[in-house]
């Protein structure tokens, strides 16, 4: 990206120039790899496919991440609070539930925060 000129000695960019920046940050932080961000930026249809496809692909990476990371929160969670014998069986019977009940949540979530 080439600045639009110099003041002073310091580089100007186009606040066009800052936006995709902005877009490049976010993008990154949601995980997505230079190659990725590259064809997400690419204002051509093929680039509009590949951007759909490869968001779809990591919109469901982190919906696993989100559910794996979940069920551990409940377990350690509960590991951290109980007071019952290690070998008791209760113990799994109660973080099943709460796994179940916390994932329902998040699927809730996920629904209103996903865009159709």
């Amino acid at each position: 990206m080439e600045p639009d000129g110099r003041v002073a000695g310091q580089r100007r960019y186009s606040e066009a120039a800052v936006e995709r920046l902005r877009m490049v940050v976010l993008l990154r932080k949601a995980g997505l790899s230079c190659d990725d961000i590259a064809v997400a930026l690419n204002p051509t249809p093929e680039g509009g496919r590949l951007r759909r496809e490869r968001a779809a692909r990591r919109a469901a990476e982190l919906r696993d991440r989100l559910t794996t990371t979940l069920s551990a929160l409940v377990v350690v969670q509960h590991a951290s609070v109980c007071t019952r014998d290690a070998d008791d069986d209760r113990c799994v019977e109660e973080i099943g539930r709460q796994r179940d009940s916390a994932l329902r949540e998040a699927e809730a979530l996920l629904a209103r925060v996903t865009i159709d």
